[in-house]
């Protein structure tokens, strides 16, 4: 090995395949170093070998590595998706079943109901403070007193106590349909009352409701009552004989 000053490096291999030859230059001096060409080809074709081998294997494990994240994507998908449904079912009930009657499938029941919630979130539902309590529970009693001289009377006065309550809670002011489906998200037991009671109202409006159909829609209205009057019976109240 022989050295001298300047600083370029070249390396040749020789025609007979026998030697390679690398030059290096320091600052005038010249290094010369010899290696034998075998050792170096060798370690090429490893090179060479490996590329070759990671060009063949990379397609299959990215696809194996696709086709399983699209599993588990699918699975979680599923298992959210079953969650979601019992979740609903739970908080729904029987109104849940409804749903899917009149939209023609659980997706569109589901999606129908989650609006619900999402809708129902945004207001401002409150509870009645003590002084309303007593005040909506003096007032219930005179409504339920009224039926047994004027039950017409007494249960289109329900239906609007009902109402003012629902206003008073923070639901907001809206036709019957919108706000049976407000009420369904928080009181999903009773909202079928409410229904079944805003029916024979209409009926009563209309002429055709017996005086057996307005006690049942006195009792009906009565179970939404004290459902929204934070689940307390109003006290010295008997159900309507």
């Amino acid at each position: 090995m022989r050295t001298s000053g300047t600083r370029m490096l070249h390396l040749s291999l020789s025609p007979t395949g026998q030697r390679a030859t690398a030059h290096l230059k320091l600052e005038g001096a010249t290094c010369l170093m010899t290696q034998p060409s075998n050792s170096a080809q060798g370690r090429v074709a490893q090179i060479a070998s490996a590329e070759e081998v990671t060009m063949q294997i990379s397609p299959t494990i990215v696809a194996v590595i696709v086709v399983a994240a699209l599993i588990v994507i699918a699975v979680v998908v599923l298992l959210r998706e079953r969650k979601r449904k019992t979740d609903l079912k739970r908080r729904f009930g029987t109104e849940y079943e409804r749903a899917v009657r009149e939209r023609g499938s659980e997706r569109e029941a589901r999606a129908t109901l989650e609006a619900r919630e999402k809708r129902v979130e945004k207001f401002n539902i409150r509870e009645l403070s003590r002084t309303e309590r007593d005040r909506y529970a003096e007032q219930w009693r005179t409504v339920q007193s009224r039926f047994v001289d004027d039950p017409k009377g007494a249960v289109i006065e329900a239906d609007e106590t009902v109402a003012s309550l629902m206003t008073v809670r923070g639901y907001p002011i809206s036709d019957f349909e919108q706000r049976a489906a407000d009420l369904s998200v928080d009181h999903p037991d009773v909202v079928q009352n409410y229904r079944a009671a805003h029916e024979i109202a209409v009926r009563h409006r209309q002429g055709r409701a017996s005086t057996e159909d307005l006690r049942q829609a006195m009792i009906y209205y009565r179970s939404l009552f004290e459902d929204l009057l934070d689940g307390r019976k109003p006290g010295g109240v008997r159900e309507v004989a």
